[in-house]
């Protein structure tokens, strides 16, 4: 008890970091540290997580759903940010988006934030990426204030809704996941030469369908249409729209499961064609006594 005393002590004195840069909308926090790393002239992002001179350390895999309180007011020192803007920088974002699902197990260790104060995400939803891995937008990330959306931690978002091309999860050089943390937004940390750029696969014009419930999706985990942009969300046809309409994540999960194949090439071939919206339609909202909506 006293050794932990005499972190959250030497914590609550942690001095701001010199170079500093404010949190964009729908960033996710391994983003916002990689920023200040650069900022900060630094070769290793992770190194903003342990300041020399305390002996708290944040695991560089724990950003994307941090828990402890210890982190957060290490955090708010540094980066001279609330607490609530940390927060919205880490996947519990999304916990109210999930609260028709069985009711999470609270949490009731001091040392971690409680449902009480903030609701955080619980283990079992797995609809997220549980690694340090990310997927990216190439051309988001190569304009001038590039940079990584948490909703891309999502599993079942394959695609940028502004640029109609399919997130990349690897490096196109050589092969290597894709981690939150990293010193260059485009360049690959493992190869130092691969650039995610090259991995572009463009959306077909026979894939609107998956447009289309791509944007409910995002629409669901509450992403505005600023963010994804109102020509994606107008473009949702009448057909789709009724089956798309109440779908649950547990849906989603069934439906895009089964569009993750190991290479993406082999996902681009297999969803060439219509969307069998009718017999989805069927299954999944009954028959349909309107032909002209079918």
């Amino acid at each position: 008890m006293e050794g932990a005393q005499v972190v959250k002590e030497n914590v609550s004195n942690v001095a701001p970091l010199p170079q500093r840069v404010i949190p964009l909308p729908w960033e996710d926090f391994p983003s916002v540290i990689s920023r200040v790393a650069r900022k900060m002239g630094y070769e290793r992002p992770e190194w903003i997580l342990r300041p020399e001179v305390y002996s708290h350390r944040i695991a560089p895999n724990t950003l994307h759903l941090l828990r402890k309180r210890v982190d957060y007011l290490m955090l708010k020192r540094l980066l001279l940010l609330e607490e609530e803007q940390l927060f919205s920088l880490t996947l519990h974002r999304f916990t109210r988006r999930f609260e028709d699902l069985p009711s999470p197990l609270l949490q009731t260790n001091p040392d971690f934030l409680t449902s009480s104060e903030r609701m955080l995400l619980p283990r079992y939803v797995q609809f997220f990426g549980s690694g340090p891995e990310t997927q990216v937008c190439p051309l988001c990330l190569g304009n001038p204030d590039g940079y990584d959306r948490l909703y891309w931690r999502c599993s079942y978002v394959l695609l940028c809704a502004r640029h109609r091309i399919y997130l990349v999860d690897h490096c196109p050089a050589c092969r290597t996941p894709i981690p939150g943390l990293r010193a260059h937004p485009i360049r690959c940390p493992s190869c130092r030469v691969g650039d995610y750029r090259a991995g572009i696969v463009p959306l077909l014009d026979e894939d609107d369908w998956l447009e289309a419930s791509q944007s409910l999706l995002l629409d669901q985990l509450g992403v505005e249409i600023a963010e994804i942009g109102v020509e994606c969300r107008q473009r949702l046809p009448r057909p789709y729209s009724r089956f798309l309409h109440g779908i649950t994540f547990g849906y989603f999960r069934s439906l895009l499961s089964c569009l993750r194949p190991p290479h993406l090439d082999t996902y681009c071939r297999f969803s060439v064609g219509p969307f069998p919206s009718r017999r989805f339609s069927h299954a999944f909202l009954g028959p349909c006594h309107d032909d002209r909506t079918c």
